[in-house]
């Protein structure tokens, strides 16, 4: 294993950030560009087209080819053609910054990182090791599942100030910077922050800070309205890449994420940290996760998408990072991961989002709840409506107090109804609601709750719509309420139901 031998990328003149940017912007490099220029249905097309069909569609030598060949496809480009699509800037600089390199003849460059547009950013990133390789241990990666998912759930709101802790190449805190007055982009890595430092230039941000640290050490007494992690959460018993392994035992690199976030939140901040985190035999883990914020009086809220056992989960985690094994090491590295997970007393992995939300005056409170692993669009505003949810039960004492209050179904809110076709006519079965944007938990609902949601319009109060319901199917409403509150209460807690202010 060893370091990174190719420098990370970084111009020289401060000045060459914007020419670059402006030859990029000049082709058309960017997320609607690439797909119109390689006749795409959407941007994922760039992994599932085939290498062929979007070679023969970059080959028309239009300045995006350009940058599309070589930031995308990673093939040789000829110099005079990149110099060509650069405007202001010199070819020799762009080789200089060690975006791209010479090939050993002198006449094509290649690119030296990926570099990639991304919700109207651009993003440089180490390139994947090449087939048979293993990755270097400094290894900086681009913008995976994981990071992708993280910055789809965060909430977006004006943030006074915003950390994004193990920021990688800072996809995250950039993506942040939208609605925040300043983003502190935190790694222990160098290269990374390196990366981060190209990336924040590039991109033309000029309230960002970049510090190296070992978890928050460096961070004391500093507050944030807003902290996203993506930390180095896979549970394994090495060190061998910083992206991937935390160099911790257990899930413990989580937890110290998790207690660090809710010690440095500002009141009424929230933090959001994707992980994993171990279930060990005899402890229900969401007894050990709810001390993890409980001393600093944070709300948690867990929405665990899977749960794994250690063999799958050693299998998903080794196939996917060290390709370069042969199939006997790859069996030998298992049983090894395997044993470790017996010897910390591991049964299973589970992973998520943790999200926290300072609070001060009374205890912080813990829940969790199953949810899928693809919400639908930016679940931000949901999640958000999630911990209002919980703090209106709060304030009326749960699920008795619900009985006088009105409540509206979200105009988010969407029902499907399954219904068939019986002798006195189309007889609805159930139904299945769920919030878009939002994360699409979709309930099943009987007809009977599907009926009690529906009259959910905010003019009566529960108690009222309990007896109306119950009246029009000649029941009893005492019969009714026991069974409709604790559904009541479930779908607020999902962010289903609102009150009405």
């Amino acid at each position: 294993m060893s370091t990174h031998p190719l420098p990370a990328a970084a111009f020289d003149d401060p000045q060459d950030y914007p020419r670059f940017r402006d030859a990029l912007a000049a082709a058309d490099y960017s997320v609607s560009g690439v797909v119109n220029a390689l006749r795409l249905k959407n941007f994922d097309g760039v992994r599932t087209a085939g290498r062929p069909v979007m070679l023969e569609r970059s080959s028309a030598g239009r300045p995006i080819d350009v940058f599309i060949r070589l930031f995308l496809l990673r093939v040789p480009v000829a110099r005079a053609q990149v110099a060509a699509v650069l405007g202001d800037l010199p070819v020799e600089r762009l080789i200089g910054s060690r975006l791209v390199v010479q090939v050993a003849d002198g006449d094509e460059l290649i690119s030296g990182f990926d570099l990639l547009p991304y919700d109207g950013f651009l993003f440089a990133f180490d390139r994947p090791p090449r087939e048979g390789h293993e990755p270097y241990t400094d290894y900086v990666m681009g913008i995976g599942g994981s990071t992708a998912s993280l910055g789809m759930q965060m909430i977006r709101r004006r943030s006074r100030a915003t950390l994004d802790m193990g920021c990688g190449c800072g996809t995250l805190g950039i993506l942040a910077s939208r609605f925040s007055d300043k983003v502190v982009l935190a790694d222990s890595n160098p290269r990374a922050l390196a990366l981060a430092r190209f990336n924040v230039a590039l991109n033309g941000l000029q309230h960002a800070e970049i510090l190296q640290t070992d978890f928050f050490s460096a961070l004391q007494g500093r507050l944030f309205d807003l902290i996203i992690s993506n930390p180095p959460f896979v549970i394994s018993p090495t060190r061998t890449f910083i992206y991937r392994d935390g160099g911790m035992p257990g899930d413990a690199v989580t937890e110290k994420v998790v207690r660090g976030c809710a010690e440095h939140l500002a009141e009424g901040g929230f933090a959001h940290v994707l992980c994993n985190w171990a279930h060990h035999a005899g402890a229900p883990w969401e007894e050990r996760l709810a001390t993890w914020a409980s001393a600093a009086q944070a709300d948690m809220l867990v929405l665990r998408t899977h749960t794994r056992d250690p063999v799958e989960y050693a299998q998903q985690w080794l196939s996917e990072t060290e390709r370069h094994l042969t199939t006997e090491q790859m069996w030998k590295r298992l049983d090894e991961w395997v044993a470790a997970y017996r010897n910390l007393g591991i049964t299973a992995m589970s992973g998520g989002l943790i999200s926290l939300r300072k609070t001060s005056g009374r205890p912080g409170y813990f829940d969790a709840d199953t949810s899928p692993e693809q919400g639908s669009g930016l679940t931000g505003d949901h999640l958000a409506q999630m911990f209002a949810g919980r703090e209106f039960l709060a304030a009326i004492g749960g699920e008795q107090g619900l009985v006088h209050q009105r409540l509206r179904c979200s105009p988010r809110l969407r029902v499907t109804q399954h219904v068939s076709l019986t002798d006195e006519g189309w007889r609805l079965v159930e139904a299945e609601a769920r919030v878009e944007p939002g994360y699409p938990f979709g309930g099943i609902l009987d007809p009977l709750v599907m009926q009690f949601l529906l009259r959910m319009e905010g003019r009566e109060t529960v108690a009222e719509v309990v007896s109306a319901v119950a009246a029009e199917h000649g029941r009893d409403p005492g019969e009714i309420g026991p069974r409709a509150l604790p559904i009541v209460a479930h779908l607020i807690k999902r962010g289903m139901l609102l009150p009405v202010a």
